[in-house]
């Protein structure tokens, strides 16, 4: 696509590709990416405007753009024609602006001049005072205790997965959680005081700690190990010797 300009006014579009492979916007005052309606989701590929010419990379005038990848590299002009109000609005859920080095960016810091960055998922999360990741915006709702290690997460079955692969670490829930999440291994659970809808163990034991509730249990060929009289549990079933 090198020295096109592509156009979108409507539908549903996903644009992916290697770092190599991209849009190249030509002519002055033309931009790379023009999107005036539908949707548009970037999960890769890498957008560039022209070094000899004063343009842009992407035009949203209209319609959704939804950034899930993608490398941007501002040779001359800006990256938006009209900068965006708030950069985070653009990201997908879980991702995050990164610099040319890999380092994550606050969407407060990108700069419509930047020289390059790119969109990647987000592995860091920092909560800010209200508990929302500083570089994806999302909340915090657990956080995996293993020893003085403290890792944060947006989702709580990835810290559960994240769980098994560390012996002993715990998961501590940091928010409700609407919706289940599931194991088919041995994990730690500290409610914290806090109420996830359904848990649902295959092939292991759900080891729960602290207070709070669990509206909907379910141990498939597993066990059930509660060290706290804190905790109230809703429905609970067991199946295939569950106990």
């Amino acid at each position: 696509w090198i020295g096109s300009l592509l156009k979108i006014a409507g539908g549903n579009i996903e644009i992916t590709g290697a770092h190599n492979c991209g849009i190249f916007s030509q002519g002055k005052g033309n931009t790379a990416l023009e999107i005036s309606g539908g949707t548009v989701t970037v999960t890769g590929g890498c957008f560039k405007n022209n070094p000899e010419e004063d343009n842009n990379i992407i035009d949203l005038n209209g319609g959704t753009l939804i950034l899930k990848g993608g490398t941007f590299i501002n040779y001359a002009g800006a990256v938006f024609k009209t900068a965006p109000a708030d950069y985070g609005s653009l990201l997908g859920t879980g991702y995050a602006y990164a610099d040319a080095d890999g380092n994550l960016m606050k969407p407060a810091d990108m700069r419509n001049d930047i020289d390059r960055f790119k969109v990647v998922e987000c592995t860091d999360h920092q909560p800010d005072a209200d508990g929302r990741c500083i570089y994806c915006e999302e909340k915090c709702v657990a956080e995996l205790v293993a020893g003085e290690t403290v890792t944060k997460y947006i989702d709580l079955n990835k810290a559960f997965e994240a769980a098994k692969a560390n012996e002993g670490a715990a998961v501590k829930l940091l928010d409700n959680i609407t919706g289940g999440v599931s194991s088919d291994g041995s994990v730690i659970l500290d409610l914290n005081g806090k109420t996830v809808d359904k848990v649902e163990i295959t092939d292991g034991t759900l080891t729960v700690s602290g207070s709070g509730n669990i509206n909907a249990l379910n141990i498939k060929n597993g066990t059930l190990d509660i060290s706290n009289n804190g905790v109230r549990i809703s429905a609970l079933t067991a199946a295939e010797n569950g106990k």
